[in-house]
């Protein structure tokens, strides 16, 4: 087997996600760890979502179910892209 395909096949393995979690609460939590893990910096839902491995529209719908005492919606600039948009960053306020 020749390198590039060997590169390939490794690639897919590590962007296929796992789990016995059903894949839109799988990505949620995947989500939400990433978010927790690069705090204070924010990413906008399409770079979370192509760090993730995911859709735009997944992402959106993964995010809007999560509860609003863990993340705000909040116009910052993204570390990703730059853009400054309104993204899901942690809310300051501790959970009640």
């Amino acid at each position: 087997m020749d390198s590039g395909r060997a590169g390939a096949i490794g690639l897919h393995a590590l962007m296929t996600p796992g789990g016995s979690v059903g894949g839109g609460e799988d990505l949620r939590r995947r989500a939400l760890a990433s978010i927790r893990t690069s705090a204070p910096f924010a990413y906008c839902d399409a770079c979370l979502a192509l760090r993730l491995g995911s859709s735009l529209a997944e992402m959106a719908a993964a995010l809007a179910g999560e509860a609003e005492a863990v993340l705000a919606r909040t116009r910052r600039a993204c570390y990703g892209c730059g853009r400054t948009v309104e993204l899901s960053a942690l809310s300051e306020e501790p959970p009640r």
